[in-house]
């Protein structure tokens, strides 16, 4: 499939189910300046997404114990009110052509609605993901995260540098989500032994797609990869996400459903990569939250 539209597609995987579809989420909104912050929305809901996760990308070695906000970062998801306000302004309000869109804050998720002559809304929650380099950096990044509230975060991710903090990656369950830099060559061995032990703890592995998009290296690096993480997790419990540092690199649900094929995924895969396997991650994580509350 090709990898330029970026116009909702008219794939033949339309006939897929289309509540699944109603649902697809991108758990992988890197969290930039808020009017970006505000168009991406607007554009995922374009694209056919029905919500997006804001990311927060912190190196561990920046994770402080005098930290347990985790305010490292001036954009940080752990003042959900603050960001919220920072995003959409004027008591919820975007504006943009002629149309105003509002932010309305429910109980349990942020869903934006995008036009006033349209029904389709776009949820979002926050998302940490921390890159960990040793096995003291997983020890470090978890005593934080596992304090009062999760630190705001819906998900928690983590990026493995390298093998040591791959394999106590997999042995942890405090994480949500286990996330690759799939558009490089990743310079440890991915054991199936690992694999299983994220299985059994419940963790979600990530495949995002833009690096594919970037150029030809990356693209060969982040099919390599993702056609080993899915031979070792024979497809189960792997999602996709977009990594998208600019609107450009977003793609439809149809579109990314190819993907999801062209990475060896069969088609009830891809469509739950997107759909079914997002949700249950934001709910677990929510869950988990609560209970940390």
């Amino acid at each position: 499939p090709s990898l330029s539209p970026r116009h909702p597609s008219t794939s033949p995987m339309q006939s897929s189910p289309s509540l699944l579809l109603d649902c697809a989420w991108d758990l992988n909104v890197p969290l930039g300046h808020a009017q970006n912050t505000a168009k991406h929305i607007e554009e995922a809901r374009r694209l056919g997404w029905r919500g997006v996760a804001f990311n927060v990308i912190l190196d561990a070695k920046d994770f402080s114990p005098r930290d347990p906000k985790l305010k490292t970062h001036h954009l940080m998801a752990s003042e959900p009110t603050r960001l919220r306000d920072e995003v959409f302004g004027n008591g919820g309000e975007i504006e943009g052509g002629d149309t105003k869109k509002r932010a309305e804050s429910e109980s349990e998720s942020e869903s934006v609605s995008v036009s006033e002559s349209s029904t389709a809304t776009v949820s979002h929650c926050y998302r940490l993901t921390a890159l960990v380099h040793s096995i003291q950096d997983v020890a470090r990044v978890g005593k934080l995260v596992n304090k009062k509230g999760r630190g705001g975060y819906d998900v928690i991710g983590l990026r493995p540098t390298t093998a040591e903090a791959f394999g106590k990656c997999c042995e942890v369950g405090y994480h949500d989500v286990l996330s690759l830099d799939v558009g490089h060559r990743v310079s440890f061995k991915i054991s199936l032994k690992h694999v299983q032990a994220c299985e059994r703890k419940g963790v979600a592995f990530e495949l995002c797609y833009a690096p594919s998009i970037r150029d030809q290296t990356a693209r060969r690096n982040t099919i390599a990869n993702a056609a080993e993480i899915l031979r070792l997790t024979r497809g189960r419990n792997v999602f996709l996400s977009s990594e998208a540092a600019s609107l450009i690199e977003l793609r439809g649900v149809h579109d990314v459903m190819n993907l999801g094929v062209l990475f060896g995924m069969k088609e009830n895969e891809a469509l739950a990569a997107i759909a079914k396997i997002p949700n249950a991650i934001v709910e677990r994580g929510r869950k988990r939250r609560k209970e940390k509350g």
